[in-house]
């Protein structure tokens, strides 16, 4: 393919601009500055950086129905059977923090759930799994909070597998 008068010109051009010498002076040296151009870096730079600080909270749930509320328009209503028996129950949340990272796991009568997340301007948001997946009950959704100085006041909203169930929950959490 033979290039086009246009790009070759421009190639040309550009070609031209890199063999051309920077006639531009070179900056003074200071005269308060040493000239050690072999010296060391200094040896704070070559550390390296302090790992966040990781804190932990813990404190117990009670989990209920969940509200629903559904558009007017809306045809099935399956979650206006739910029993509210499953996921029904009190049970304990433990979390972790560590820079803008959150982990935990929560445990009763949701069963066995994770939560990874981060917190940003002491307001936490989670994803809630199962722990194991194939849970016939699996229960996933969300849990948000407010980081305070010795408090972290969070809301569980979870929903079942088929999303005919929903639960929620209120939590104060502590620091250990």
């Amino acid at each position: 393919m033979r290039p086009t008068p246009l790009l070759a010109a421009a190639l040309l051009s550009l070609a031209a601009g890199c063999d051309k010498p920077n006639t531009a002076p070179a900056p003074a040296a200071s005269a308060s500055a040493p000239a050690a151009a072999s010296s060391a870096p200094p040896a704070a730079s070559s550390a390296p950086p302090a790992a966040p600080q990781a804190s932990a909270w813990e404190g117990p749930y009670t989990s209920k129905v969940g509200k629903v509320t559904p558009p007017a328009e809306a045809k099935m209503k399956l979650w206006e059977k739910d029993p509210g028996k499953d996921g029904v129950g009190a049970g304990t949340i433990k979390l972790s923090i560590t820079g803008r990272l959150v982990t935990g796991a929560l445990d009763g009568a949701l069963g066995a759930l994770v939560l990874h997340g981060d917190v940003d301007d002491k307001v936490l948001t989670a994803r809630v799994d199962p722990k194991d997946p194939n849970t016939p009950q699996a229960w996933t959704g969300t849990l948000t909070g407010k980081l305070e100085a010795d408090a972290l006041t969070v809301v569980l909203r979870v929903a079942s597998r088929d999303a005919n169930q929903a639960r929620e929950a209120e939590a104060k959490l502590t620091k250990r």
